[in-house]
């Protein structure tokens, strides 16, 4: 039986356009995946990458300072307000003192919360991230799979039609005598060319 350049073509191309979308959609996949600085943050129990730790611990070190700086001026101005009045007792400064540091401890407990939520949070989309990649490149590789058992079982299925053709044909011929064959063939002179 003869496999017709055509054919090997068609089921060439398919196999390549199979291929060629897997690889796309591969690439597409790998592009999503975590970097380095977001898989070790992922191993260490972490949701964060050390620069995002580190930016929002300069923005909460920010925030302290201005809470500090407002405490020192609020202090300043209740003691001018207690030197108009009278001098200040021991107690007074203690007590100062202890609120101030209440309100640092309260800033610390509330910022460890928020980078904890936060940290929480990164973690969660970093494992959903990762695995959304793997799955995406499962379908991608299924995908050029097949793609290319798709263009074999094709052509599979055109030459085994082809051959059923090719026995019928042969049937047929069996049953006719000499003078019938010729007559046929004569008939059809220009189209066997057409199979080629």
């Amino acid at each position: 039986m003869v496999i017709p350049t055509a054919l090997l073509v068609a089921a060439g191309a398919q196999a390549a356009t199979g291929l060629a979308k897997g690889i796309a959609k591969r690439r597409a996949a790998k592009a999503k995946e975590l970097t380095p600085e977001e898989e070790a943050a992922l191993a260490a129990g972490r949701g964060l990458t050390e620069r995002q730790r580190g930016g929002m611990t300069a923005a909460f070190l920010a925030s302290q300072a201005g809470a500090q700086r407002q405490l020192e001026a609020s202090g300043m101005q209740q003691a001018a307000a207690r030197g108009l009045g009278g001098a200040t007792s021991g107690r007074q400064m203690f007590l100062q003192e202890q609120a101030e540091a209440a309100a640092t401890r309260k800033l610390k407990q509330e910022q460890n919360i928020m980078v904890e939520q936060a940290e929480q949070v990164a973690r969660a989309q970093l494992k959903a991230q990762k695995q959304g990649a793997a799955a995406e490149k499962a379908l991608a590789t299924g995908e050029m799979v097949a793609g290319v058992t798709g263009a074999v079982a094709d052509a599979a299925s055109i030459m085994a039609t082809q051959g059923m053709d090719m026995e019928l044909a042969e049937l047929q011929i069996g049953n006719l005598t000499n003078q019938e064959l010729l007559e046929q063939l004569n008939d059809n002179d220009d189209e066997w060319l057409l199979d080629f």
